[in-house]
């Protein structure tokens, strides 16, 4: 991970790396940024937060993309009967586990709605995964 200089800026680094984490991550204009910031009380322009993107907005996105968490070859599938409409559906949903910093979770590797179960939707679904 490359470090960043923060010197000779107004604010503290962690503010700055929360309003890019914010802009980069959640796909929000400047303006957004500047009034949740603000809702927290800091009087930061928009301005700013585009030349700090402009700055470290590169590097940030970088090493949040190295630390972020690959999926796994191991995963399983879930099945579960619903009712969508009134008619019974069934759910397959491959889920993959994932081990982040020590922490076990599970993400989904994509639904699949099937109103009757055909096999080639099973293995067409198992390939895709």
């Amino acid at each position: 991970m490359r470090q960043l200089s923060f010197k000779r800026h107004r604010f503290p680094p962690d503010i700055i790396r929360h309003s890019i984490w914010l802009y980069a991550r959640f796909t929000l204009s400047f303006r957004d940024v500047e009034e949740m910031l603000a809702e927290r009380g800091l009087d930061i322009s928009y301005e700013t937060i585009r030349r700090w993107f402009l700055k470290f907005g590169t590097v940030i996105a970088a090493n949040l993309r190295r630390t972020r968490s690959r999926p796994s070859d191991h995963w399983h599938l879930d099945e579960m009967a619903i009712v969508i409409r009134r008619k019974r559906c069934w759910l397959w949903r491959g889920r993959c586990h994932i081990n982040w910093a020590g922490w076990k979770m599970s993400s989904v590797l994509g639904p699949v709605y099937i109103h009757r179960v055909q096999s080639t939707v099973a293995t067409r679904f198992i390939m895709a995964a």
